[in-house]
């Protein structure tokens, strides 16, 4: 998300609170004003459920306030090697080991050749290192952000621009999407069609089921099959007859909106490779209906849910925790 916020497409942030009783009266967060320590949001909860009574829960921001300044850790690359710490163990009694840095330089994208862990090609090498996160220093970012603004809210009630705020994309979604897509083995879609008639049955089948069903059909009325390549009004598809998985592709704009209200942001991250699929099919074909009334107002906090999610784990969206939301600009 790193690259979001230098590309000024990531302008907010949102932070769990740690005031999150399921105690709470409807009332939730009362009041956000300035203290000494930063914002404090000023929440009820019921002190003792079966009687009635309330109290007041204090929290500051611990992000500070207006005006103040952060800093990003991104992952980045060192050069330099590791070394032992003499007389030092971890907590599980083995070696500690220390990186060591060689030079002041500091790269952001990945160099020719890099070590991943410590103990590839010797740890002792003098080479370049990935690094996480959590290890940069002050002095290497490159990235100073101001807070312009902070409030509390529930997590589902982002709106549609604050979610695009968050940086979110859709092809960012997919890639989240990917591994458990990849997973994914569904039968092409077969319908079966009447040359008596002209009409199409609306049930669909594997092409396995679809001869099957052929089987049946009276000789006299020349029923025949044919794969199905056009646009699916719904994003749910089984065989009529063994119910085993279907592909979906070439989603409407309905099954696109159908999935994002009733799949995503209802049940957060798909469980399996089948709901993946439909999911990434789902974001594959929102970027031509992004102006369509269905689509917008959903597209982006769809995404937002999906990485949510991805960082916080399952059902993590689904509790709907309260949470800092953070404006910033770039300094």
């Amino acid at each position: 998300m790193a690259l979001a916020v230098l590309d000024d497409l990531k302008t907010n942030t949102r932070r769990l609170g740690k005031i999150q009783s399921s105690d709470y009266t409807e009332l939730g967060v009362m009041h956000i004003g300035h203290a000494t320590k930063g914002l404090e949001v000023q929440a009820t909860y019921r002190a003792f459920p079966g009687q009635g009574s309330a109290r007041w829960a204090i929290e500051a921001c611990p992000y500070g306030k207006p005006g103040d300044k952060l800093w990003v850790r991104e992952e980045h690359y060192r050069y330099g090697h590791w070394q032992q710490v003499h007389g030092v163990k971890t907590k599980t009694g083995k070696t500690k080991w220390q990186f060591v840095a060689d030079s002041d330089e500091v790269l952001f994208d990945p160099p020719k050749s890099f070590k991943k862990s410590i103990h590839e090609n010797g740890a002792s090498t003098v080479t370049w290192h990935k690094r996480l996160a959590r290890f940069m220093p002050r002095n290497l970012s490159r990235i100073t952000l101001e807070i312009v603004n902070i409030r509390a809210e529930r997590l589902q009630d982002i709106s549609e621009a604050d979610a695009k705020a968050e940086g979110v994309t859709l092809d960012l979604a997919k890639s989240l999407c990917l591994p458990l897509v990849k997973k994914f083995v569904g039968k092409p879609i077969y319908y079966i069609e009447s040359d008596t008639n002209g009409t199409t049955c609306s049930e669909e089948y594997c092409k396995a089921c679809a001869l099957e069903e052929i089987k049946k059909k009276p000789p006299e009325e020349k029923w025949d099959w044919h794969r199905d390549d056009g646009e699916k009004d719904s994003a749910y598809l089984y065989c009529s007859a063994c119910q085993k998985p279907l592909e979906a592709d070439g989603l409407t704009a309905y099954a696109c909106e159908t999935e994002f209200n009733e799949g995503i942001l209802a049940n957060g991250f798909p469980r399996n490779p089948w709901d993946a699929h439909v999911t990434y099919q789902a974001l594959e074909y929102a970027q031509y209906y992004l102006e369509e009334e269905r689509i917008k107002d959903c597209v982006h906090r769809a995404c937002y849910a999906l990485l949510w999610e991805h960082i916080n784990g399952l059902d993590s969206w689904k509790a709907n925790p309260w949470v800092w939301v953070i404006d910033f600009k770039k300094v």
